[in-house]
């Protein structure tokens, strides 16, 4: 599926920065799972928190894996 400019302008919009993927699972460790709580702290939505919280999650898992192995 082929994706407009428009639509691929928003994606780039709405990444992650660095600095917010920190900040994400800082509040990870303060608020849990509770997501309402985190999207509010973070001007995002919960559901694109929590997203973003399992990618960055399985990706720093992924990496402690093969360091250790």
């Amino acid at each position: 599926m082929c994706q407009t400019n428009d639509e691929m302008s928003y994606v780039i919009a709405n990444r992650f920065t660095e600095d917010e993927v920190l900040k994400l699972h800082d509040l990870y460790a303060d608020y849990g799972a509770n997501w309402k709580v985190i999207g509010m702290f973070m001007k995002r939505s919960g559901p694109a928190c929590r997203d973003k919280w399992r990618v960055t999650h399985q990706e720093l898992g992924s990496s402690v894996i093969s360091v250790v192995s």
